[in-house]
């Protein structure tokens, strides 16, 4: 389960911008939460999504507002906690078993991830993230990611 705050929380697979492809299970998880074509909008574009826009895809569970959001989770794992555990295991082992991508998927994603760092457009795309990092700061290359990476390309 994924809680995301309104007001804090901002979503974004950046990696197509830097010339690579998402490792650690991206495009397979993502799929399977989001469907094959908002998987590829969002693994393609590099955009900046916020919680709203995450939750109405099913990249999150809930978009909470901050205020609420501890007292939330808080409560959602109290009243989990207060159920059977062997029952709880039961049911996250066969929801795992029918919504996880097989392990041979993930590793032929972590394999082309890997691969994919060695690609001709990737240590310009660094140099580049270095300079924009020198002009605008790491906080707003964080907070608006998807909004600079576009610009990413076009520097020399």
């Amino acid at each position: 389960m994924r809680y995301a705050s309104r007001e804090q929380a901002i979503f974004c697979q950046p990696e197509v911008g830097f010339g690579l492809v998402p490792g650690a299970g991206g495009t397979e998880r993502l799929t399977h939460l989001l469907g094959r074509d908002r998987a590829l909008e969002v693994l393609l574009t590099g955009q900046d999504y916020d919680a709203d826009r995450a939750a109405q895809y099913g990249w999150v569970t809930r978009a909470i507002p901050d205020a609420e959001l501890d007292d939330f989770v808080t409560a959602v794992a109290r009243r989990i906690a207060s159920f059977d555990k062997q029952a709880i295991t039961a049911v996250k082992t066969q929801v795992n078993r029918s919504t996880l991508p097989p392990e041979e998927n993930l590793l032929a994603s972590f394999v082309e991830s890997a691969r994919s760092t060695t690609g001709p457009g990737v240590e310009a795309r660094g140099r580049a993230v270095g300079k924009l990092i020198a002009r605008i700061g790491i906080d707003d290359l964080e907070r608006n990611l998807g909004h600079h990476l576009e610009s990413l390309a076009q520097q020399p």
